[in-house]
């Protein structure tokens, strides 16, 4: 399977992070501008839908800047949860995921940022369950909706 480091340190494999309900989108750390919104806007849907308990993955799009050794910084930044995850590893293993998840992006040789879509995956039982490519009213949506695909364990039904 697909390996990569998260800002602990750890292997994660791509199949076991789909295995439970997770968002997933792809950033990098020197990013000023649309990377921390995309974050702060998940992380802001996330607590509007009471589904704190389902991670949010970042999978870096610049391993060569965003090593295992910077994520903890990342994440801090990012204001990432103890649950969350951002991801890097070696060029080829990064290049390798985000050609799996097929995110288009290409690389300034000029300055090293990297122009990319954004876009954010609903995982689930190791597969994507919906993949939306800007405007999160999706990602919004799926979550706030009593839908079993997406339940975290767990949780108890709201009562209203």
């Amino acid at each position: 399977g697909l390996e990569l480091v998260d800002q602990h340190g750890g292997s994660r494999l791509l199949a076991e992070i789909a295995n439970a309900p997770a968002l997933l989108t792809t950033a990098f750390g020197h990013c000023e501008t649309v990377c921390p919104t995309v974050v702060a806007d998940l992380l802001r849907i996330r607590a509007e839908s009471s589904r704190d308990a389902m991670p949010i993955v970042v999978i870096t799009v610049d391993p060569w800047r965003d090593t295992p050794a910077r994520l903890t910084g990342i994440a801090k930044a990012w204001g990432l949860g103890p649950t969350d995850l951002v991801l890097s590893g070696s060029v080829d293993q990064v290049e390798q995921a985000l050609d799996r998840l097929a995110v288009a992006r290409s690389r300034n040789l000029d300055n090293g940022d990297v122009i990319h879509v954004p876009v954010v995956f609903v995982l689930n039982d190791g597969n994507v369950e919906a993949r939306f490519d800007g405007g999160w009213g999706g990602v919004r949506a799926m979550l706030s909706r009593e839908s079993p695909a997406i339940t975290t364990p767990g949780a108890v039904p709201s009562s209203d």
